[in-house]
């Protein structure tokens, strides 16, 4: 959208200046016939006009090749490779998933379908012993003990999610385990103190 506006800023503001250069009275007939001829030039040399665009700020930003595409009401109306991209580059799309399952998520939640503080296994079937405790916003925020066994905050996070839903017996046992991690760990202390006052 911001390189269509561009394009289109640069061609309305030198039609602008040609109408304006011109003092003599201008019949409507002429303007018509003129507005009919610029916007076919306009769209004839629209790709082109992009193209160079493109190129220009690929050379500033120093961007070695992308991809393309302009939507217009629901049609693809232009695809192109530029650099060292083709059309059947394979772009990896790494973190951009996490938004999109965040979203996704956040709108069950607000329907009611799905519940934060919930533990995995309700929504779930047959999952392992110890990942039925894990909420659904620790999996959002990627609290994760089997990505991260060595972690004091991840087995933290999981005895909170075990204590939260009633098992205090594998909540002690990550409170435990977080302690063995990170010896100084207060918060494991204090909760396995409440968990286990004897």
């Amino acid at each position: 959208m911001l390189i269509t506006t561009s394009v289109l800023d640069q061609y309305f503001r030198q039609d602008y200046t040609i109408c304006m250069m011109n003092k003599n009275p201008v019949n409507p007939v002429n303007l018509v016939i003129l507005s009919l001829l610029v916007f076919v030039i306009q769209h004839t040399t629209f790709a082109q006009t992009v193209d160079k665009l493109i190129q220009r700020e690929m050379r500033e930003r120093r961007v070695p090749g992308l991809q393309l595409a302009v939507v217009r009401d629901g049609k693809l109306v232009l695809s192109k490779s530029f650099g060292t991209v083709t059309n059947k580059t394979v772009f990896p799309i790494y973190s951009c998933t996490k938004a999109f399952t965040g979203v996704a998520i956040m709108q069950l939640v607000e329907d009611g379908k799905v519940e934060l503080s919930a533990p995995v296994s309700r929504y779930l079937e047959g999952l392992p012993p110890q990942w039925q405790g894990i909420t659904i916003r620790q999996l959002l925020t990627h609290v994760n003990v089997f990505l991260y066994p060595n972690s004091a905050n991840v087995y933290d996070s999981v005895a909170e999610a075990y204590a939260v839903n009633g098992n205090r017996e594998l909540a002690i046992k990550n409170y435990k385990r977080s302690l063995e991690l990170d010896p100084k760990n207060t918060n494991a202390v204090e909760q396995l103190k409440k968990l286990n006052p004897e």
